[in-house]
C-alpha cells in the first residue's frame, strides 16, 4: 500500500509503502490493533528497495506461513525526502525535522489511519547502513515509542548532512556539541538513567565489514549492563551489501515480531475500526 503523509508537527510530507499482513483481514484479527515495524533504507535509497531489492515483504511472508514470525504491519517510508539528500533520521538547525517526522508525526498517522497499535512498546523500527544509525538513535531519542530496535550495518556516531540543492556536506546540529551528543547513539546509551527503560535491540553486520564491525561490538558491549543477553549476528563473509541485509532481515523479523505481539496484545484495549472495503482498495492500489 502506497501513502501520502504529512506530519503534524514537521510539517513534512513524504511516500509511505505500508505492508499489511493477511492476518490483517481475517475475522479472526477484526478487533486486534498489529504491532509494527518502521524499516529506514540506507542512503542513497529509497523506501522501495526493501520491497524490490532486499525482498523483505516475500521474505515475511514465508516466515507468517511457516510460523517462524508474527503478524506485524511493515511501514517504509521516505527517510530523506530525495536520493541525492541526506538527512540521518535527524532534525536539521534550520531546516528539515526529519527526526520529529519520523518518530513522532508518522507512526501517529500511522496508528490513526491503520488497526496498528498507538506508538509504545509494540512499535519498532529497523534499519540497514544510514537506516542503522536512524534506528539506533530514534530508539535512544524515543525510548517510550518504540519497543524494538534493529541495526543492520549501522553507525553509531552522526555524520554531516547533504540537504537538497546543496553540494557542501552540513552539520545537522548547528555546531551544538550538547545536540551532537544528544544524537550520538554511542553517548546516549552512557548518558540515559539506568532507570530508563530502553527498547530491545537486535544488531547484525557482515563479517568483512570491519569497521562496522568493530562499531557494532562496541555498542553491544555499551549495551550489554541493560540487555546482556542482546543478539548481536554478523553474516559470515559478507561486508556493507545488499547480501548482507537479505541474511539478516529474516531473523531479525523471527526474533522481534514474538516480542512485539506480546507487547500489543498486552496493551490497554481502545475501540478500533475493522478492514473496511476502503483499507482492501489501498491495498490494491
Amino acid at each position: 500500500m502506497r501513502l501520502t503523509v504529512t506530519g503534524r508537527r514537521s510539517h513534512l510530507t513524504r511516500t509511505v509503502y505500508v505492508y499489511l499482513p493477511p492476518q490483517y483481514f481475517q475475522p479472526a484479527y477484526r478487533a486486534y490493533r498489529f504491532p509494527a515495524i518502521e524499516l529506514i533504507h540506507g542512503q542513497p535509497g529509497v523506501p522501495q528497495a526493501w520491497i524490490n531489492v532486499l525482498e523483505v515483504t516475500h521474505d515475511f511472508d514465508r516466515l507468517l506461513a511457516a510460523r517462524r514470525a508474527q503478524p506485524a504491519v511493515l511501514v517504509m517510508p521516505d527517510a530523506n525526502g530525495g536520493l541525492a539528500i541526506s538527512l540521518q533520521c535527524l532534525n536539521q538547525v534550520g531546516g528539515p525535522q526529519d527526526l520529529t517526522y519520523l518518530a513522532v508525526d508518522l507512526p501517529g498517522e500511522i496508528a490513526r489511519q491503520l488497526r496498528v497499535a498507538p506508538p509504545g512498546r509494540a512499535w519498532g523500527v529497523a534499519g540497514y547502513s544510514e537506516g542503522g544509525f536512524c534506528a539506533a538513535n530514534m530508539a535512544l531519542r524515543y525510548p517510550h515509542r518504540y519497543g524494538f530496535a534493529g541495526v543492520l550495518s549501522g553507525y553509531f556516531a552522526p555524520l554531516d548532512n547533504q540537504l537538497a540543492g546543496s553540494g557542501v556536506p552540513v552539520s545537522p546540529f548547528g555546531g551544538d556539541d550538547r545536540l551532537r551528543e544528544q544524537n550520538t547513539p554511542f553517548d546516549e546509551l552512557l548518558n540515559l538513567p539506568r532507570t530508563t527503560v530502553i527498547p530491545r535491540f537486535w544488531l547484525g553486520a557482515g563479517s568483512a565489514d570491519r569497521q562496522v564491525v568493530a562499531d557494532t561490538e562496541r555498542f553491544w558491549q555499551e549495551l550489554r549492563p541493560r540487555q546482556p543477553d542482546a543478539p548481536l549476528m554478523l553474516n559470515p563473509g559478507t561486508g556493507h551489501s545488499v547480501k548482507t541485509w537479505r541474511a539478516l532481515d529474516s531473523p531479525m523479523l523471527s526474533w522481534a515480531t514474538p516480542r512485539l505481539a506480546h507487547a500489543a496484545q498486552q496493551a490497554a484495549v481502545r475501540p478500533v475500526k475493522t478492514a473496511t472495503v476502503a483499507d482492501r482498495r489501498r491495498v490494491a492500489g
